[in-house]
């Protein structure tokens, strides 16, 4: 639509998305980006510690033998 517009006041030039946005609201989007990408960041190192913990744990279970148990009663 804004294409037809801009030939009707005679304009030639493209209008792409980005130059819909206004410079202050174009960077509040960007610096809003870097800040949830920083946070699935964190987010990641979050899940991948606790994974870690996780298999820390099985192997404890496991060496006291108690890994069997567990899933008879996680079964039942």
């Amino acid at each position: 639509m804004y294409h037809y517009y801009t030939e009707l006041m005679g304009m030639r030039d493209t209008i792409g998305e980005e130059d819909l946005y206004v410079d202050v609201s174009k960077t509040k989007l960007e610096n809003e980006i870097k800040d949830k990408g920083r946070k699935i960041e964190v987010l990641q190192e979050r899940l991948h510690r606790q994974d870690k913990q996780m298999q820390e744990i099985m192997a404890t279970l496991k060496a006291l033998g108690l890994e069997k148990q567990l899933k008879a009663k996680s079964n039942a």
